[in-house]
């Protein structure tokens, strides 16, 4: 179910930079690992990572 947003602004995000390369590229660089899961399909483990 959808709620009506109501503005707030401590919503608002602060955003750095991005450095362009001359290709139009850009690296990512991961902040911080904020969970990990193992998920379990037969004999397969899937390993996943959630990264900020």
């Amino acid at each position: 179910m959808l709620w009506k947003y109501i503005p707030d602004p401590s919503h608002v995000l602060e955003h750095q930079p991005v450095e362009l390369r001359e290709a139009l590229t850009y690296e990512k660089q991961p902040v911080q690992i904020v969970d990990i899961k193992e998920q379990v399909l037969r004999s397969i483990t899937i390993p996943a990572v959630k990264v900020l």
